[in-house]
């Protein structure tokens, strides 16, 4: 009988230990769930508020510290100049082509730096996504559309990499424009090449507001 009444206590006291360990467990895992919410909460905050400024080819003061343009009279002078490329007289051409490495690459060099800040950011949210999916596997409702991401920032390279070969294209069209009759079927077809990027430009630029509005939908 001794035996039987010291094993029913040690039973209960067992039951009472797990019951007390899987509340101790279930609240610890509702808090941790609770603060991946909010983490992904503000990491979504940060991705839309990159995703704006990568859109409108602006920067952040990550960005602007590290990506400088030419100074304001220079810029205001090289734009002037790139557009009526092609009617600049010779002394025009050899004043671009001096400004041509301090102006060119300004804009396409900040949506380079912007769209890889978005990349890292969407690597962090990815990471917690997958954390937080991990914890909570009964939860799918709550909605992370990681894909819709993805693809946004896939779209924002290819505008990134159109504007880095539009500069490319300038400075061989202002390279062959010293000597037109010699280079003119190279600067006819780089002018044929700018303008398939300015029609692709306009339908990624469709595409990436039809993502990001769908992405503030969700």
């Amino acid at each position: 009988m001794r035996i039987s009444h010291t094993f029913t206590k040690a039973f209960i006291f067992v039951a009472l230990v797990t019951l007390i360990a899987s509340w101790y467990i279930r609240d610890s895992v509702y808090e941790l769930s609770l603060e991946m919410q909010l983490e992904l909460q503000q990491q979504e905050e940060t991705l839309f508020a990159l995703a704006d400024l990568t859109n409108q080819n602006g920067a952040d003061s990550v960005a602007e510290s590290i990506i400088r343009d030419c100074d304001s009279n220079n810029r205001l002078r090289f734009e002037q100049l790139l557009n009526k490329l092609g009617s600049l007289q010779s002394a025009e051409l050899l004043e671009i082509e001096k400004l041509f490495d301090a102006c060119a690459s300004f804009f396409s060099e900040r949506k380079a730096l912007m769209v890889a800040r978005l990349e890292r950011e969407f690597e962090i949210y990815q990471s917690l996504v997958g954390m937080f999916k991990l914890i909570n596997p009964d939860e799918a409702y709550i909605a992370y559309d990681t894909e819709k991401w993805q693809r946004l920032i896939d779209l924002e390279k290819q505008r990134r990499d159109l504007l880095l070969e539009q500069v490319a294209i300038q400075k061989t069209i202002i390279t062959a424009l010293k000597t037109p009759v010699e280079n003119s079927d190279t600067i006819e077809t780089q002018l044929v090449r700018a303008q398939q990027i300015n029609q692709s430009s306009v339908t990624i630029n469709t595409q990436i507001n039809d993502v990001r509005a769908s992405l503030r939908n969700i």
